[in-house]
């Protein structure tokens, strides 16, 4: 049903991402009234294992809307709709009362492996299809993995689970009491075209299907938001909830580019994201990811997330330079970074013909590879600490440009504009050298916290004050800037580039024996 939006009215949008929440107020406009963070720690409990506390981010949703509460040009009484957004494959086990049994397995972890190769072994491509709508490359952080290594390793922990949840399924069950999520982040646990369990699969695997919760539309009511609840954090209860998508597709819903086909998108933070949409989807897809129109409910979309993106700025930081993390008002980052920035910035594009390979742990798109390795090539004594800065820049940029690529040779079509989002899209500097590396125009959204937007955007559906995805894109997403390729850098990232797509086909046997 159709309402019509009254001026005054507000959508909160929680995106619960890997370093931090981000809690966003919009009008029904898509302009920004509030927004908050904060952020919470991260466990590395053994070499591929990576978790976070769940409850952790329940705190940091009351902080951050006790933040916002506190600001007088927000009313929340005003609230009509609350959309989720989160990181994912990320994994809560709960039992029926919704108690946390264990850490959540966070999408970074890779701990799963041998369990992953075996379910795509003794499945197979044929029936694969048949149980998940999709031949999908089921990798040691989807769900069903992670369960057969719980099921090995701690069988007391899957004996108790009732519910799998995924980050923000998590916070809407501490909203609303209801256990929900939706057949994108159910993905390896349901069927993306119906959104069922199939009980032969979970038979195979030897789990109990029930551990599944009821799968909504990203956009679908859920819940409202429980009396007691509304009134421990400051929101009016009786507020619908709606079931709200990953991270990433939030991310690519903010951009605008579900709206139309031909969209290329970068949804930058601790990964990249990059994709195109398409009417349909292409036979061939080269190592990138899909997404049906049935999903989005309007274009298929082809894209690609890589495993260290920002997170590879992150780590020079604090390893390379020993920058020490900060929480400001636009949420984590590390104290001198500017400065840093501003030495790269100085360097003459190409970083000397040093070129850094971003695989910190591993890479996902294209090559989908635990095992490959970050590596600096091209060091002489003339290079200086700017130089490797700028140098993990541009590899990262390299990276964009690699899947870019990939998705134009899919589809059959160029672009000459990207949309660029995300924490990585304030940095001036990486915009315009993603600029340059492309050769394309980047276009900077008037928002770049697109997670929050998109679980925004996601509410305005569900409440009814859009009536399709073109409707919201066209009312919510709008873009600030160009940044334009400067010309005479394109020949030097381009013979750099070249380089870099072979130094992984090269140095594979000698990634895999370290």
């Amino acid at each position: 049903m159709i309402r019509k939006g009254i001026v005054g009215e507000i959508l909160l949008g929680i995106d619960i991402g890997t370093t931090s929440c981000k809690v966003g107020v919009y009008d029904l406009k898509g302009n920004i009234v509030a927004q908050a963070f904060k952020s919470y720690p991260t466990y590395q409990v053994a070499p591929r294992e990576i978790e976070q506390n769940p409850q952790d981010w329940w705190k940091a949703v009351e902080i951050a809307i006790a933040e916002i509460r506190g600001r007088a040009k927000v009313k929340m009484s005003s609230i009509v709709g609350i959309g989720l957004s989160g990181q994912t494959p990320t994994q809560v086990f709960v039992d029926r009362k919704g108690k946390i049994l264990r850490r959540a397995i966070i999408w970074r972890d890779t701990r799963s492996v041998e369990e992953a190769r075996g379910i795509r072994k003794k499945i197979g491509k044929g029936r694969m299809e048949k149980f998940l709508g999709m031949d999908l490359p089921i990798q040691p952080n989807w769900p069903p993995a992670r369960l057969l290594w719980l099921k090995k390793h701690e069988p007391q922990i899957l004996q108790k689970t009732f519910k799998i949840l995924q980050a923000k399924d998590f916070i809407g069950y501490k909203l609303t009491g209801c256990f929900f999520s939706d057949r994108w982040c159910s993905k390896g646990m349901v069927n993306l075209k119906t959104g069922k369990v199939s009980s032969e699969y979970f038979k195979v695997l030897g789990i109990s299907e029930e551990i599944v919760p009821e799968i909504y539309e990203p956009y679908e009511i859920v819940g409202r938001v429980k009396k007691e609840i509304g009134n421990r954090i400051g929101i009016p209860s009786g507020i619908p909830v709606v079931a709200g998508w990953s991270d990433a597709l939030c991310g690519m819903f903010a951009t605008g580019s579900f709206s139309a086909s031909g969209r290329a998108f970068n949804i930058t933070g601790t990964s990249e994201i990059v994709g195109l949409t398409s009417l349909s989807l292409p036979k061939l897809t080269y190592g990138l990811m899909s997404i049906p129109s049935n999903i989005t409910n309007s274009v298929s979309v082809l894209y690609g997330p890589t495993q260290s993106g920002g997170d590879s700025l992150k780590w020079a930081g604090e390893a390379l330079v020993g920058l020490e993390e900060t929480t400001g008002s636009e949420g984590l980052s590390l104290r001198g970074l500017d400065s840093l920035l501003s030495e790269a910035e100085s360097i003459v594009p190409g970083s000397k013909d040093m070129i850094f390979l971003p695989y910190l742990e591993g890479e996902r798109a294209p090559i989908w590879d635990a095992h490959a390795k970050g590596l600096f090539i091209g060091i002489t004594r003339t290079h200086q600490r700017a130089h490797f800065i700028r140098s993990i820049l541009e590899g990262v940029a390299y990276s964009v440009r690699h899947l870019l690529e990939i998705a134009e040779k899919s589809v059959g079509r160029k672009v000459d504009r990207i949309r660029i989002a995300g924490g990585g899209a304030k940095i001036d500097l990486w915009n315009q050298i993603r600029a340059d590396v492309t050769g394309r125009c980047i276009e900077k959204l008037q928002v770049v916290e697109t997670g929050t937007l998109g679980a925004a955007m996601l509410a305005s559906l569900g409440i009814g004050v859009c009536k399709n995805v073109k409707e919201v894109s066209k009312q919510m997403v709008h873009v600030a800037s160009l940044v334009e390729p400067v010309r005479e850098h394109q020949k030097q990232y381009d013979k750099l580039f070249k380089i870099y797509k072979k130094l992984y086909p090269l140095l594979k046997p000698i990634f895999h024996k370290l």
